[in-house]
């Protein structure tokens, strides 16, 4: 019996002693990033021996998020080993090591904590194998959508063309609050340009990568001096327009389907193939008006083929060529039409914001193209309050769009109802309106104010200077003025609400800003945004405070 007890209080310690003791689960979740505590030895160190480099981190780090994400600059002749150890991690460079040479170490932004929480930002550790460590610096702030990076190039006087297509010297993640930095830098000639991190190291291919570029084809940098301000805006080239397919909906109208938005104003030599029994001049295009990237295509009488070879044989935009030779083969649907045709556009309790200085128009856009009878007694109609009516105008931008505008403008806070009569909307293709009379209801809000904008420039020694004023909330709503010869700029009529400012210097004259060239290298033109915000309301002259532009270096 003794015995027995003695081995159950024995097995009782062993449970007890092999238990792990840890914070009960739940709680909030870790998101703070890993910081750098300590490293040894330090960064700046001169003449160096040791050839192991310690890093300890706030917190265990995620050993498989360091494979590819250490690099060291200049590159060397073989990878840098690595080991870890708990909080630390131990660099260990190779003996080939140039004499009096400045290593640059960078542990970019992919690297994670166990947490799976990536640095804030880039660690840059500098080590001299010689007396002294480079300490210039280069750094800026960089605008646009998405992950980034920023290349460096160390050059000569010359600046190759086809110097993005080299991989860089150096590169620097960029932050979340786009900044990047490089520091150590010996003193020359450098050149800098913005990536996408997807193409980090990679020579720039700008077919498939966005990317951004100085407004100065070198930057040169001397002994320990600090260069700010070195800023880029990111863009990507448009792809090549194309034409993907054609798709024929019925009887006598089908659509071209293409991958960009088509823009305004474009002008098409269209042609059937020549076994077509239409003649090509009867074919009418235009802009499917839900769609920018569609094509309407609309044959005056029904096609009786199986299929239609279209050919595009150029599409420009005034002089400019956006597709050359094209074609497409479309099949011909057999079956006949049996769809009812759809009110796209208003929808159900559409909104109407009213304008005081052009008044709103009203798109009514159908699933098909149509046309309007011409008894005048069977067209659209607008009501207010159900019953009021209310004199319009209704023009036809397309078969398929029209436009309704008031005689006198919308009136604020007020209910519309929009009457369409089944037997006013002609259709050769499927079935009309479902019902005999569709309502929409309308309403309004209150109408949009305007306000006046105006500053000063002090000290300024850009050419040709260009101010845009933009919406916090919505930046393509937007207008581009001139700074005059007295340094001054206005916008006289403004939609109330919240904006800020850029500048740029138009140097070709176009009204808006050039992101420069890759290939051949053709630099951006220099740019500033404004750092603060003002409000423009209604009936108010808003007067900015004399603006001081950064110094061009």
């Amino acid at each position: 019996m003794y015995f027995k007890k003695y081995l159950f209080y024995l097995l009782l310690i062993f449970i007890y002693s092999c238990a792990s003791i840890k914070a009960p689960p739940g709680g909030p979740v870790d998101e703070t990033p890993p910081n750098m505590i300590a490293v040894k030895p330090p960064s700046g160190t001169t003449g160096l021996t040791s050839k192991k480099i310690t890093i300890q981190f706030s917190e265990h780090m995620d050993e498989k998020s360091f494979k590819n994400n250490i690099q060291v600059f200049p590159r060397l002749t073989k990878p840098l080993e690595f080991r870890f150890k708990g909080d630390e991690v131990i660099l260990t460079f190779p003996d080939s090591l140039d004499s009096e040479k400045t290593y640059i170490i960078y542990l970019n932004r992919n690297i994670k904590d166990e947490h799976r929480i990536p640095l804030a930002k880039t660690i840059q550790l500098a080590y001299s194998t010689g007396a002294k460590i480079s300490s210039g610096i280069i750094s800026g702030k960089v605008y646009g959508q998405g992950e980034k990076a920023v290349h460096l190039w160390k050059i000569g006087d010359i600046v190759k063309d086809s110097l993005f297509a080299t991989q860089p010297d150096y590169i620097t993640d960029v932050n979340d609050n786009g900044f990047y930095s490089f520091s150590y830098l010996a003193p020359g000639n450098y050149q800098v340009l913005l990536i996408e991190k997807s193409a980090t190291g990679l020579p720039l291919n700008t077919n498939l990568t966005g990317y951004g570029l100085y407004w100065q084809k070198k930057i040169n940098l001397i002994e320990g001096d600090t260069l700010s301000n070195i800023n880029m805006r990111f863009w990507k080239k448009t792809e090549k327009l194309k034409l993907l397919r054609g798709e024929w909906s019925a009887f006598n109208w089908g659509r071209l389907v293409f991958n960009n938005d088509l823009p305004q104003g474009i002008t098409i030599n269209l042609q059937l193939g020549s076994n077509e029994k239409v003649n090509s001049d009867s074919i009418s295009y235009y802009q499917d008006p839900i769609n920018r990237k569609n094509l309407i295509v609309q044959a005056p009488d029904s096609i009786m083929t199986n299929s239609i070879k279209i050919n595009i044989a150029l599409l420009k935009l005034g002089e400019e060529l956006l597709l050359d030779s094209s074609e497409v083969l479309i099949q011909i649907p057999q079956e006949p039409d049996t769809s009812f045709l759809r009110i796209l556009k208003p929808t159900h309790n559409y909104q109407i914001i009213p304008n005081k200085i052009t008044n709103e128009k009203l798109n009514i856009i159908f699933s098909k193209p149509v046309q309007f009878s011409t008894d005048s007694t069977l067209l659209p109609k607008l009501f207010k309050n159900d019953t009021i009516p209310v004199n319009v105008n209704l023009e036809q931008i397309n078969p398929m769009q029209f436009q309704l505008n008031p005689l006198l403008q919308w009136e604020e806070n007020e209910k519309y109802q929009l009457k369409i009569n089944r037997e006013g909307i002609i259709t050769k293709s499927g079935r009309g309106l479902r019902d005999s009379i569709t309502i929409i209801n309308l309403s309004t809000v209150k109408s949009i104010g305007y306000g006046m904008v105006n500053s000063t420039i002090r000290e300024s020694t850009h050419l040709n200077l260009a101010v845009e004023l933009f919406s916090v909330k919505n930046s393509s709503l937007s207008q581009t003025s001139f700074v005059n010869s007295d340094s001054k700029f206005e916008f006289k009529t403004i939609p109330e609400g919240d904006y800020s400012l850029y500048f740029f210097e138009d140097s070709d004259n176009d009204m808006k800003y050039s992101f420069g060239n890759a290939y051949p290298n053709v630099p951006s033109e220099w740019f500033y945004f404004y750092p603060d915000t003002f409000e423009v309301r209604a009936n108010w002259e808003t007067e900015i405070a004399p603006i001081k532009l950064p110094e061009r270096k």
